[in-house]
């Protein structure tokens, strides 16, 4: 039973310090943010032309990736559920359409995310 306790109280610990981060804006780590000269317009991962510097859309209304997946950010996707699935097990890059990077911006939809060529999706916690 005490071991049970303890373990719940580390979760919603480790959970209360993931929603810090991202109301602190700490969810990025320095030199993982895509830049303008590594977005691409175009379909999924295509395109030759550098993005300009208000970002690419694809046509799309959100950026695109240079390499690997996009994922746009869905109605029902929560910050928790975004860093958990996609950032925290996959160190996967993000950048919203309006170039904010807050999580509170992150959950717009249409948001991107951008994951490394060889990611895959890993389950829950």
């Amino acid at each position: 039973m005490a071991i049970a306790l303890r373990a719940l109280l580390l979760t919603l610990l480790g959970i209360l310090v993931l929603l810090q981060a991202c109301d602190a804006k700490l969810v990025y780590q320095p030199g993982t943010i895509p830049t303008d000269s590594n977005l691409r317009g175009g379909p999924e991962g295509g395109g030759s032309q550098p993005a300009p510097s208000s970002g690419s859309t694809g046509g799309s209304g959100a950026p695109r990736c240079a390499s690997g997946q996009t994922y746009r950010v869905k109605a029902a996707d929560t910050c928790v559920r975004i860093v958990f699935r996609y950032y925290r097990k996959s160190f996967a890059t993000f950048r919203s359409a309006n170039g904010g990077r807050s999580c509170a911006d992150l959950l717009k939809v249409g948001a991107s995310l951008c994951l490394p060529p060889n990611y895959q999706r890993p389950a829950l916690p």
